[in-house]
This record gives C-alpha cells, sequence and structure tokens, in this order.
C-alpha cells in the first residue's frame, strides 16, 4: 500500500525532463526539424530533435546532446552554449532547449522516431509545430532572429 502512495506521489509532483537542440546552420541560419513519427506524442508534428531525460545524463544538456545524435545520427561537429536557450514548462514536462550551431547544412539519418526532416528559415517554418515548439517559436522570434545575425558574422 506504500508503494501505490508513493507512485501516486510520483505522479502527481514529479515531471518528465526533456532536452533538445535548436540546430542553426552558420552561413543561411536555417533550423533543422524533424516530423515526429505516428507512433509518439504529438505525432506528425515538426520540432528541434530531442527527447527524454536519462538517469545517465546527469544534465540536460547531455540528453539535448544524446537524443540530438540518436535521432540524426550527426556525426558533424557543432558548438553549443552551456546554457539552456529556453525552458519550456507546463504540468507535466520541463523542456531544455539548447542552441547548436552548425558549420554547414547536414543530411540527418532518421531512426524511426521522425518520419522526415527539413532545414527552414525562421520565418519560413511549418504550420504543424509541436505545441512546445510553437511556443518556442512564438516566444523567441526576435532573440532567435538576432542570434542568428550574430552568428553569421561569427
Amino acid at each position: 500500500c506504500k508503494e501505490f502512495g508513493f507512485l501516486i506521489y510520483l505522479f502527481i509532483f514529479m515531471k518528465l525532463i526533456g532536452a533538445g537542440i535548436i540546430a542553426i546552420e552558420k552561413e543561411s541560419g536555417k533550423i533543422l526539424l524533424g516530423r515526429r513519427g505516428l507512433d509518439g506524442q504529438d505525432p506528425n508534428c515538426w520540432a528541434p530533435f530531442g527527447g527524454t531525460f536519462d538517469k545517465k545524463d546527469i544534465i540536460p544538456r547531455t540528453t539535448a546532446v544524446r537524443e540530438f545524435i540518436e535521432e540524426t545520427k550527426c556525426s558533424e561537429k557543432f558548438l553549443m552554449e552551456k546554457e539552456p536557450f529556453y525552458i519550456c514548462e507546463d504540468n507535466h514536462v520541463k523542456f531544455y532547449s539548447y542552441i547548436g550551431i552548425f558549420e554547414k547544412i547536414f543530411i540527418p539519418t532518421l531512426n524511426s522516431e521522425n518520419l522526415e526532416y527539413g532545414w527552414f528559415n525562421i520565418d519560413l517554418l511549418p504550420e504543424n509545430l509541436h505545441p512546445g515548439s510553437k511556443e518556442l517559436f512564438e516566444n523567441e522570434y526576435i532573440k532567435i532572429r538576432k542570434y542568428i545575425k550574430k552568428i553569421k558574422t561569427l
């Protein structure tokens, strides 16, 4: 009976932690998004690549890198900020979004979690964005545009 009470406590008070990378190609400023598969949460929606925190990750930044590489098979080197660019939180999930700067556009090799990918201009993002991604791009649009302009000069 105590175990059941603890499980209820965890269900009520613990949040799922996730993290991902907003991949931006330096020269064009395009953003890499994946269209989520039909079997997962929010199917057929576009979002930056990312996923769920694993105990071995220790910090969300590690989760972001691990999930990005798992889902894209990316072998390209990239720069990544130490601190999250944006944190989206609701009653059940706390999601950390980091920016990754890539020297060139690469072609991801997708795993089964995504149906397709695309490199998008910040002004021409797909309409069917994942709800958290939509919040991110709407709330931080100006900040992202400034960031893209800044990295083009590096």
